[in-house]
């Protein structure tokens, strides 16, 4: 069976569904995501995540944040154990094409979301 990414640049009429399905859906929003870099403090091992345009080091003359559009789904869970009582967040991204500087950032590189406020970043990527 063929990808979404491979059937939205077929000219079918599934394909003209599905992007019109995509485009209600999310009624034509987009998100902006900044590139942050990690950056270890050597005297005491200390763990910062600083934005890429502030880094005077950074090999990569790409700007720092990208504008994808896409759906963005929000879901809270209340999960109670037998100690305690919390709320997971869920944030699933449907992107119209492949985000291609997502697909070659390491340990590193981390691309932060904001939407309307919320920000998120992706522990995995399937489909």
């Amino acid at each position: 069976m063929p990808s979404l990414s491979e059937l939205s640049q077929a000219k079918t009429e599934l394909n003209a569904s599905l992007v019109q399905g995509l485009d209600d859906i999310s009624r034509s929003a987009s998100v902006t995501f900044t590139k942050y870099v990690r950056k270890v403090l050597p005297l005491d091992g200390f763990v910062f995540w600083v934005k890429a345009s502030v880094l005077a080091d950074d090999p990569d003359t790409e700007p720092d944040t990208k504008e994808v559009k896409g759906y963005l789904h929000l879901t809270t869970e209340s999960i109670q154990d037998e100690e305690q009582l919390y709320d997971k967040n869920v944030v699933t991204f449907t992107a119209q094409a492949d985000i291609d500087p997502f697909n070659d950032i390491g340990s590193e590189v981390l691309y932060i979301g904001e939407f309307y406020g919320i920000q998120f970043a992706f522990s995995r990527r399937s489909g």
